[in-house]
């Protein structure tokens, strides 16, 4: 027969109770692994959609720019056009009065 003695007895115990602690300690990783795995998929995933609305909202902003430049062109044309009226009138001899066309 195999029998142990109790101190042989204890030291295989001790063995098999460290092998288990081990499994269990290679089983916490894991799961410690896959949780922050997840938390980095997550973040992930808030990055994206943090990316995808600031690209609309630089996108919103780059039509209000291009418009603000548009109506600033048109601006320039009419203020250009009212010199140019302005410089017209200035030009021009001022209409005859009765005073002018009175005999002397």
């Amino acid at each position: 027969t195999n029998l142990l003695s109790p101190s042989q007895r204890v030291a295989e115990l001790e063995e098999l109770l460290n092998g288990e602690l081990e499994k269990s300690n290679v089983y916490q990783q894991r799961n410690d692994l896959v949780e922050r795995l997840a938390e980095a998929a997550d973040m992930v995933v808030r990055t994206e959609a943090l990316l995808h609305e600031s690209e609309n909202a630089r996108n919103a902003l780059q039509r209000d720019y291009d418009e603000a430049v548009a109506e600033i062109d048109q601006l320039h044309a009419h203020l250009r056009e009212a010199e140019i009226n302005i410089q017209a009138l200035l030009s021009k001899p001022p209409p005859a009065t009765k005073l002018d066309t009175a005999p002397a």
